[in-house]
């Protein structure tokens, strides 16, 4: 019976309330705003099958992105996907829903504590983006690796990998150490060291070669290889090193065929 002038979409108004400005989002990441206000712009307008894949092309981001930002939101609980099949994400009035104490500022407090102890760790030498965060508390979520042992996965990768590492690339070691069933912080610690020992091993033969760089993963895989399937202690592992000078660009593929010769003759 009743409906909007078609001109309204454009020359009407989106209500964002005051709290939002002062208490959300001035820590929020700028992509996350936009967000926020588009999903509110499109509640508010009905248009109920206006999905991620839209928002994205509509804010020229990816999809992905639209995706961490609404996690971002519902962790501060100002939205709730109430549907997964196709997602449908509510959006609350933050007035009424502070006053009757379904929500506060703090929003999702393991989050935001888990959002500070990360922040602490990295101190003022790098500034870490709102999505890094999130992608980190989605091992938590989506893993299930507990808060601590993410940190502790975090604090080794600053020490072996330098503070720029990349948390995408990361996330590899994270499915490993869920892979492994790692649970406690006594099991991580255990790991990592492990890990360490292998990283340290490899940048060693990195040296050999007069490569100062980080190790990739495939070194890594090799490395662990060589030690733990094929037996090889460090130390033979860097005396067959001698044996690449014959080689242009020594490489990690190239010990490969010299440690796996080796191996056939002792078997």
């Amino acid at each position: 019976m009743f409906e909007q002038d078609a001109q309204f979409r454009i020359f009407g108004v989106t209500p964002v309330e005051n709290l939002f400005l002062v208490e959300y989002m001035p820590a929020a990441n700028g992509d996350y705003v936009k967000v926020y206000l588009s999903g509110l712009f499109h509640s508010m307008q009905g248009d109920t099958q206006f999905g991620i894949a839209d928002m994205a092309a509509e804010l020229n981001l990816k999809e992905t992105d639209v995706e961490a930002a609404l996690r971002y939101w519902e962790r501060r609980r100002l939205v709730a996907r109430i549907s997964d099949k196709p997602p449908v994400y509510r959006f609350f009035h933050l007035g009424q829903h502070m006053l009757t104490g379904q929500d506060a500022f703090n929003g999702d407090t393991a989050y935001i504590t888990f959002y500070e102890a990360v922040n602490a760790l990295f101190g003022g030498r790098r500034k870490l983006k709102n999505q890094e965060i999130t992608l980190a508390y989605e091992w938590v979520q989506d893993l299930g690796l507990r808060q601590e042992v993410v940190l502790m996965m975090l604090n080794y990768l600053i020490d072996t990998r330098g503070v720029s590492f990349s948390f995408k690339a990361a996330q590899s070691l994270a499915v490993t150490m869920r892979e492994a069933g790692i649970q406690s912080t006594e099991d991580a610690e255990g790991y990592l060291n492990h890990s360490k020992r292998i990283r340290d091993g490899a940048r060693a033969v990195l040296r050999r070669f007069s490569l100062r760089r980080q190790p990739s993963e495939d070194e890594l895989n090799l490395y662990r290889v060589w030690t733990e399937t094929w037996g090889f202690t460090d130390e033979a592992i860097l005396a067959a090193c001698a044996e690449t000078v014959k080689a242009q660009n020594p490489s990690f593929g190239y010990l490969n065929g010299i440690l796996s010769s080796l191996r056939k003759r002792t078997t």
